[in-house]
């Protein structure tokens, strides 16, 4: 029963595209039957009784329509294709105000072709906002009615620029390949197809769009696009990829931020660092570049540097953020480790103190139960180089707590392995290194038990 409502919806459709409108309309009827409220079973009804020349049931089939859904501009577009008159269609337009109205015009464009009226598709593109999107799917529709109107009409798409242009529907597909086998010159249809297919999880095939763009894009996203597809399949060819969009576009501050993201991935920290001090100089007032700039120093081994740009730092907080506070953390204990390396325990234990704070400006509550037990345990080895068995004592104490709160957490043997590592291993590791190894150590959670 469930399904009965759209089954008889699309054999109305069918009879549409087969011109047999009493099999149409009989089938529309009876999908209303099992579901009145069927705004889908509506809307083809009435473009339906607008085709078959029943214009009374069209109203009222649109006025059905609109008491349901008020905002339903496919009906106010069907009121203006009944009867075409200026202020029906000005009505129309002017009630479409979301940020993107060229996706409700696609939308409804979709709806007429999916049914093969593709006249009354075109129609509604003439008097569609201006956009890449809507041009080639006016090209496209026209390519066999008035081919040099629709090669005027792909030239007009091609011209425009491919800013906040995101092509997503799987129709599209034929109208980009379409797009560019009639000029092969055009990298923007690649580019929309490449799009496409990635946001259908086809990588490699969006992947094969972007690389057939070659280096004519003036576009840097499209750079982006294929650096990011290519990043772990082929890392040198994502490097020059990310170069190349930021030497199209060196004033957005974006372009900075991937570039030296990705140099710091494939461990090229130096440069990373020449990028991030740069780009901080060029948009002192962006935050990403800010906290870019931080985990560069830190990369390098800067922790001084690193933490005055964050003492300096106010991010806002957003949703799932934690990065800059591990960032502030990771910078104390660095600090703290280096101290220790030097003997001066005293300060190591400062900085591991201030490392469990939660500066509000850093954008990032603090838990219910945070985990500290990395301080703790490099407090604990400060405090027994100190011969200060009591504060020892307490960060022990400060362990067991916690992993008596959260067992499954909590590894075994972990405070020998501890000691192990800071005698063996220690001092011949960079701190962030160092740091590392002291996490996995700590953090490796206990095996569950069947």
């Amino acid at each position: 029963m469930k399904y009965r409502s759209s089954a008889n919806c699309q054999l109305g459709e069918v009879y549409m595209m087969e011109g047999k409108p009493g099999r149409a309309l009989e089938f529309l009827r009876r999908a209303l039957d099992y579901d009145v409220h069927s705004i889908k079973a509506q809307q083809v009804l009435a473009t339906a009784c607008r085709l078959f020349k029943q214009p009374d049931d069209a109203r009222k089939a649109l006025n059905r329509i609109l008491e349901i859904d008020p905002l339903n501009h496919l009906a106010r577009f069907e009121h203006y294709l009944l009867e075409p008159e200026p202020q029906k269609l000005d009505v129309f337009k002017s009630l479409i105000r979301n940020e993107i109205p060229h996706e409700t015009y696609l939308e409804i464009a979709m709806y007429y072709v999916s049914l093969g009226l593709e006249e009354d598709a075109l129609r509604l593109l003439e008097v569609a906002p201006e956009q890449p999107a809507i041009r080639y799917w006016q090209a496209y529709l026209l390519r066999d009615r008035l081919p040099q109107r629709s090669r005027e009409i792909l030239r007009k798409a091609s011209s425009l620029s491919p800013y906040l242009v995101f092509p997503f529907r799987g129709e599209s597909i034929p109208v980009f390949q379409w797009a560019d086998r009639s000029l092969p010159g055009d990298w923007k249809a690649k580019y929309y197809l490449g799009l496409i297919y990635w946001g259908l999880r086809r990588q490699e095939d969006a992947l094969k769009a972007l690389a057939d763009c070659g280096d004519r894009p003036d576009f840097a996203p499209a750079y982006i696009c294929r650096a990011w597809l290519e990043r772990d399949s082929d890392p040198k060819k994502a490097l020059a990829d990310f170069e190349r969009a930021h030497a199209v576009d060196p004033n957005d501050w974006r372009n900075w931020r991937r570039l030296a993201n990705f140099c710091s991935e494939q461990g090229m920290h130096e440069r990373a660092m020449t990028l991030a001090v740069e780009a901080s100089r060029r948009f002192p007032d962006e935050d990403l570049i800010r906290i870019l700039l931080a985990r560069t120093y830190l990369n390098n081994g800067r922790y001084r540097d690193c933490y005055t740009v964050l003492e300096k730092a106010t991010i806002l907080p957003f949703e799932g953020q934690r990065d800059v506070h591990d960032l502030f953390v990771q910078c104390q204990i660095c600090l703290a480790m280096e101290a220790m390396k030097k003997g001066r325990f005293g300060e190591a234990i400062r900085h591991l103190e201030d490392s469990k704070e939660y500066p509000e400006r850093l954008g990032t509550g603090k838990p219910q139960d945070p985990d500290y037990r990395v301080q703790d345990y490099l407090m604990m080895l400060a405090y027994g180089e100190m011969g200060e068995s009591a504060g020892a004592e307490e960060a022990r104490g400060r362990i067991a707590e916690y992993a008596s709160r959260n067992p499954r957490r909590a590894a075994e043997g972990s405070e020998a392995a501890v000691d192990q590592w800071y005698r063996m291993s220690f001092k011949s590791q960079s701190e962030l290194e160092a740091l590392r190894a002291l996490t996995r150590l700590v953090q490796a959670s206990r095996p569950r038990r069947n």
